[in-house]
């Protein structure tokens, strides 16, 4: 089987993240596509900060959920360092690849999920 490799594809690395943080793949297999589909620099940076918060969310349920420890103001605040971080020119692509994960992640703590009340 030919596999389909993208150079920087963030929307497709966006949507794999996604899939996997809302349960529609494992996370084994979420991780072994994104490692076998998206080469380069910047994904490869991408899927290592993918791959450190998912093994932190398996070890912690709690890091889907707003708490006392958190709230949406927080959650902006930090959507907004992690994009400023992923854009800097003087960050190296791996570098900005990571911070664009943490982004992603965060946007979508701060976004309603309907399978769970408690993420947000």
């Amino acid at each position: 089987m030919i596999l389909e490799r993208f150079p920087r594809n963030p929307r497709k690395l966006k949507q794999l993240f996604h899939q996997i943080l809302s349960n529609e793949i494992t996370m084994k297999s979420g991780l072994e596509r994104a490692k076998q589909r998206f080469v380069g620099p910047w994904n490869k940076g991408y899927v290592t900060g993918m791959r450190g918060i998912l093994r932190k969310q398996k070890d912690r349920a709690e890091t889907l959920k707003l708490g006392k420890w958190s709230s949406m103001e927080d959650l902006l605040f930090f959507s907004k360092r992690f994009r400023d971080l992923a854009r800097d020119r003087m960050m190296g692509d791996s570098d900005r690849g990571y911070f664009a994960s943490w982004a992603d992640y965060v946007d979508f703590l701060s976004q309603p999920h309907s399978s769970d009340e408690e993420k947000v």
